[in-house]
């Protein structure tokens, strides 16, 4: 169902398969069509049968993750990859902590990369200190390791623990893992650079 927020902006959340529109002359987009539902196998119209809407706009916002099904559409039809670096991955995991009080310092902000990853994985993370004795650690990996046995969540429980975040006294309020695509020099166009920054 479209949500309309109060400054005019139309929300689709999560229908599922649709397409993009096209100008006539096919040079940009103009927005999105859904799917008709509730055709059978021979494509026959049920009870439940819904006809397919077509929403267009001066913008249209393609927000799938990182690898959703209009975005390769568009990327194959206007050729956005050609002389581009290629695309790269990540598995980002997320959790808030309510910590000892003892070790919240409200404000504070950490950032870090690579530890506790070796030298030839890229990934890095960070922890912040919220309001209410809440803190957030995150963590974030390349999927181009080459380490097979390597444990995205396991790396990421030590780096919690060593860090002294997590401890018995310390409760997981909420967690969170998305895949996701990092845009920054921790690539592999960049290998001496992300050693310096390490040592």
């Amino acid at each position: 169902m479209a949500k309309m927020g109060t400054d005019g902006r139309r929300s689709l959340p999560r229908f599922r398969r649709a397409g993009l529109v096209y100008s006539k002359d096919g040079r940009s987009v103009l927005g999105v069509r859904t799917n008709e539902v509730g055709l059978d196998r021979q494509g026959r119209m049920k009870d439940s049968f819904e006809p397919g809407m077509e929403f267009r706009a001066r913008v249209t916002l393609l927000a799938e993750g990182a690898h959703g099904s209009l975005s390769k559409e568009a990327i194959r039809r206007f050729k956005l990859r050609q002389g581009r670096d290629p695309q790269t991955y990540g598995l980002g995991l997320k959790e808030v902590w309510r910590v000892d009080p003892s070790k919240h310092e409200p404000g504070k902000v950490v950032h870090t990369m690579g530890w506790p990853l070796d030298l030839h994985t890229y990934g890095g993370g960070w922890v912040y200190h919220m309001a209410d004795g809440l803190v957030t650690l995150g963590f974030v990996i390349g999927l181009d390791y080459a380490n097979p046995y390597i444990s995205p969540y396991r790396e990421f429980q030590v780096r919690g623990h060593i860090a002294g975040m997590k401890s018995r006294a310390d409760s997981v309020l909420a967690y969170e893992t998305s895949p996701i695509f990092p845009r920054s020099a921790l690539g592999r166009r960049h290998p001496d650079s992300v050693r310096r920054a390490r040592h």
